[in-house]
């Protein structure tokens, strides 16, 4: 459904039912490259449930909040991530409070 229009701003307002019934809210700006998307959980979860939305992003660069910390999600010495690599899951992340991820020539991004 169309949720608010204004004369800078339009929002879109999805009403997902399902094992975690949840609102999405996506807001347009005219005359910017930017787009807001809220996703509010509307029940008590008490059973891990992972849902996820996709950004076409060649090879993102991606910097995010790892326990208290904003690292550079790539192997060192380019990044955070040990080299070594013995026991580690990288294609799992820890997203917490920020993440920002830009396609491989900087032209385009995401910041959550």
């Amino acid at each position: 459904r169309v949720g608010t229009v204004g004369p800078v701003s339009a929002s879109l307002v999805a009403t997902i039912p399902g094992p975690v019934p949840r609102t999405a809210t996506v807001t347009l700006y005219r005359d910017l490259d930017r787009v807001d998307v809220a996703d509010q959980v509307n029940a008590l979860v008490t059973a891990p449930y992972l849902y996820r939305f996709g950004f076409n992003l060649a090879q993102p660069d991606t910097w995010h909040e790892e326990v208290g910390a904003v690292i550079h999600a790539k192997l060192a010495p380019d990044g955070h991530y040990s080299a070594r690599g013995i026991n580690a899951r990288y294609d799992w992340q820890t997203l917490n409070h920020f993440v920002d991820m830009m396609d491989g020539g900087g032209a385009r991004g995401i910041t959550l």
